[in-house]
């Protein structure tokens, strides 16, 4: 009210009051600007560090990792293990994979590579039943999705296919695509 009264007496109080509660909002704006950097700074140390000190060290945890899986696989062949014993030795390195595929940066590309082959390898070697029910899972799937493409009218030698897909062979695969 008495800004009011102000006003009325002088109208140039109002432009004053107008520009002081804009300078206000100005500094306010200009501490939350400083504030932010200050914050970008920090994250940004944080993230620094990270790299300098945490990440090697997790990265020789994941080298471990893959050495305690591919130990873990290295008694996938034994003998003296029965199906069930050869299930939950499966299941166990899944869930380690499982774990690999959380932190893919961490490991090197060609060990996890090499480890999913050799694991592959036995799999089809242990559970050919299986594999080639998901091999003719994700096969269907793949025809699905061709056809929803509108691409469902290519004549694809499904049994071929399959097949190429169960062994595994990269260079079946070449000469059938020459094929088509």
């Amino acid at each position: 009210m008495s800004t009011d009264i102000l006003n009325i007496t002088d109208p140039n109080a109002s432009k004053t009051t107008d520009k002081s509660k804009l300078q206000i909002l100005w500094e306010k704006i200009e501490k939350a600007e400083v504030r932010n950097q200050k914050a970008e700074e920090k994250v940004d140390e944080l993230y620094n560090e990270y790299q300098s000190v945490v990440m090697p060290l997790e990265k020789q945890m994941s080298s471990t990792h893959c050495d305690l899986i591919a130990h873990l696989i290295s008694f996938i062949p034994s003998e003296n293990l029965t199906k069930r014993q050869r299930e939950t030795l499966f299941d166990e390195i899944d869930e380690h994979m499982y774990q690999v595929d959380g932190k893919l940066h961490l490991y090197d590309s060609k060990r996890i590579s090499d480890i999913r082959d050799t694991l592959d390898k036995y799999a089809t070697k242990y559970y050919p039943e299986e594999k080639r029910e998901t091999i003719d899972d994700g096969f269907d799937q793949l025809k699905l999705f061709l056809n929803m493409m509108g691409a469902g009218d290519l004549d694809l030698p499904e049994d071929d296919l399959k097949e190429v897909l169960f062994k595994g062979d990269s260079s079946k695969l070449l000469t059938l695509r020459k094929r088509l």
